[in-house]
């Protein structure tokens, strides 16, 4: 078979994976490749002439997928130490992922163990593997550990078979690629962070490097109080949200809740502008496309 790899023609014999072919090359930074203008893991398995182009944590792809790996490692070393604990990873602070005990305190001891933990199995080269399984075993594997957010939304998923991956005895999935072996994950760091722990992964914009740490309060502080909110109204996964709109007036009390919320939060800012209006000589409102910024903006206008 005769294969192109960025721009270069090299002819195989015998079948290999994008991860031996990288081995072969000496490509030390693949985290994934596009075959044929296709992504794909490195375990995918080159039997056929192919355009390759090997890709890395410089990539959005890349970042992605090893920190998809962390956190599947994270939750692998938690279920080792104790299966009745479950993880939560739940929102970003400072270009990391926060995390927490869903069903207990994080203590200086578990995290300490924890990381042991993730240490050894990192050292351990252990096998990541994609694996195809019905929705009725998927089902089943998720109910021995205890991932019912994942039921839930098993049932709305309409093709018959689920991808997970298996590693050891471990078998979960985190609705991303994975890398092939848990050896990739050279780099990472943490930090206790009440009510859980910070994990900082490489960022693309970074070019694969880590991020400094700057503990921004204010911003941590809204999205944990965003946080407490979507689990006071049943809408901190997407199985839960998923619930709330079986029936019209499900949906109506749903967006009711969150319309209350919210109109009390814009009078409470409204009233602090208020109070130093005199030293304000703008107001900017950031955020991401489509995320209601000019909606909140005539809001906050009409409160003001």
């Amino acid at each position: 078979m005769k294969l192109k790899i960025n721009n270069e023609v090299l002819e195989l014999k015998e079948p290999l994976t994008l991860e031996k072919l990288a081995q072969k090359l000496n490509i030390s930074n693949a985290i994934f490749a596009t075959v044929d203008g296709r992504m794909r893991e490195l375990s995918y398995m080159i039997a056929n002439d192919a355009d390759i182009e090997f890709m890395g944590l410089d990539s959005d792809v890349g970042m992605r997928i090893y920190e998809a790996t962390l956190r599947y490692v994270f939750t692998k070393a938690l279920y080792e130490l104790d299966p009745t604990k479950q993880i939560r990873f739940s929102y970003s602070i400072s270009r990391s992922i926060l995390a927490t005990i869903e069903n207990d305190d994080m203590t200086v001891e578990l995290y300490e163990m924890l990381l042991k933990k993730v240490q050894e199995i990192i050292e351990r080269k252990v096998d990541i593997k994609r694996i195809k399984v019905s929705k009725e075993e998927a089902t089943k594997l998720y109910t021995k550990q205890n991932y019912l957010d994942k039921i839930e939304t098993l049932k709305l998923r309409k093709e018959n078979h689920v991808n997970l991956y298996q590693s050891d005895d471990f078998i979960n999935y985190m609705f991303s690629y994975m890398l092939p072996n848990t050896s990739y994950l050279t780099k990472f760091d943490t930090k206790f962070y009440n009510p859980g722990f910070l994990i900082f992964f490489p960022r693309s914009e970074l070019k694969g490097e880590l991020p400094a740490f700057v503990d921004q309060k204010t911003f941590g502080n809204s999205l944990k109080q965003a946080y407490k909110w979507s689990k006071i109204i049943g809408g901190d996964t997407i199985a839960n949200i998923n619930k709330h709109s079986l029936t019209r007036d499900k949906q109506v009390d749903f967006v009711n809740l969150c319309e209350t919320k919210h109109n009390n939060q814009l009078a409470d800012l409204g009233n602090q502008i208020y109070e130093i209006k005199d030293d304000i000589k703008l107001i900017a409102v950031a955020g991401p496309s489509s995320s209601g910024k000019t909606t909140f903006t005539n809001r906050l206008r009409i409160e003001l």
